[in-house]
């Protein structure tokens, strides 16, 4: 299910010389500067997604960390997990067997206080780590988190190096000669058409 699109206002400073590019690259592709600064960071999320997958387990176990439930078990990928805040104390164990890898902790016990819950979230992390962002389990979940983006396509073109240099040298798009250079897959082909023309 895609998540509500809701926007909100951010305040970022970008250097003089990049704000000026900016203006001039969507005034080059007829588009708003609000909408490219979007597309450079949907790209940069998804380069970087992969830093996300530590939070699987956190997440997973959302309603523990909220306090909506004051127990929790789960069984995933090799993995077994109970988490319990009996009032006083966090209780928790877990098995982990995996191909490559076996941990397993009894009965850990911790104060049921902010850093109590902080050290049980950075054992979940390493936890996650451990399991490895590739598990189809943790992919999905990527999937799932970045909805935001997958969910459409990006409206921003792509900087075309064979059709600029035959544009420049007057090649138009109707013409045969461009046809015959559109396919081809390196850029030697533009760049000796564009050397003959200007013979």
């Amino acid at each position: 299910m895609l998540s509500k699109k809701i926007n909100v206002q951010k305040s970022f400073r970008i250097e003089a010389n990049m704000e000026r590019d900016l203006e001039l690259l969507s005034q080059k592709l007829n588009r708003p500067q609000n909408e490219l600064v979007n597309a450079a960071l949907n790209q940069l999320m998804l380069d970087n997604m992969e830093w996300f997958a530590e939070d699987f387990l956190i997440d997973l176990c959302a309603d523990f960390f909220e306090k909506k439930v004051s127990e929790l078990s789960i069984e995933i990928m090799g993995l077994r997990l109970r988490l319990q805040d009996n009032g006083k104390n966090i209780v928790f164990d877990y098995k982990i067997e995996l191909s490559n890898f076996t941990e397993n902790c009894s009965s850990g016990c911790l104060g049921n206080t902010d850093i109590g819950y902080g050290i049980v979230e950075k054992i979940l992390k390493d936890i996650a780590v451990i399991i490895g962002h590739e598990s189809r389990e943790i992919q999905e979940y990527l999937h799932n988190r970045f909805n935001y983006i997958y969910a459409r396509e990006s409206v921003i073109q792509k900087f075309d190096r064979r059709d600029f240099i035959m544009r420049s040298v007057g090649i138009s798009p109707s013409d045969p000669e461009y046809k015959q250079f559109i396919p081809q897959n390196n850029d030697t082909n533009c760049e000796t058409m564009a050397s003959k023309k200007g013979e």
